[in-house]
């Protein structure tokens, strides 16, 4: 009963073109209770809508790292969120903007110094390593 509440909270947000990019932009804070939404409904997401929150907490990254690694990323796949943004997304829509959101992303993950999350911020970077080739190859350009 409750996945089902949860799954009908979601898809009422999502369906509202005002309240889900404020989800959204939540999510993308990195803060805990943020991913803690962020989790639950990416139990119950699927399609459009998991995607959206894969790409909230990859952007997350940029500014609490540490709590994306330790709330998020046991329910979310660390390559779903250790790549490049949203190239629907305006904000991230051209090459320059790709590499220069994911450069950041890299450089608040150096920053994470934390003993049990050093092995999954050396994983995170080097999926967005990756990632930078893929936006290379999206974009036509060369790495």
């Amino acid at each position: 009963m409750a996945t089902q509440g949860v799954k009908a909270t979601l898809q009422r947000l999502f369906d509202d073109q005002q309240e889900w990019p404020e989800v959204l932009a939540g999510i993308a804070t990195g803060t805990p209770a943020w991913l803690d939404i962020a989790n639950t409904f990416h139990a119950v997401a699927d399609g459009a809508s998991s995607e959206q929150l894969e790409s909230a907490v990859g952007e997350a990254l940029e500014h609490h790292p540490t709590n994306v690694l330790s709330i998020a990323v046991p329910n979310f796949a660390l390559e779903a969120v250790c790549t490049s943004p949203d190239v629907d997304d305006p904000r991230f829509d051209s090459y320059d903007l790709s590499i220069a959101a994911i450069e950041r992303r890299e450089a608040k993950l150096r920053l994470v110094r934390k003993p049990t999350l050093v092995a999954l911020r050396d994983s995170c970077i080097a999926e967005l390593e990756k990632a930078k080739g893929y936006a290379a190859q999206y974009y036509g350009r060369s790495p």
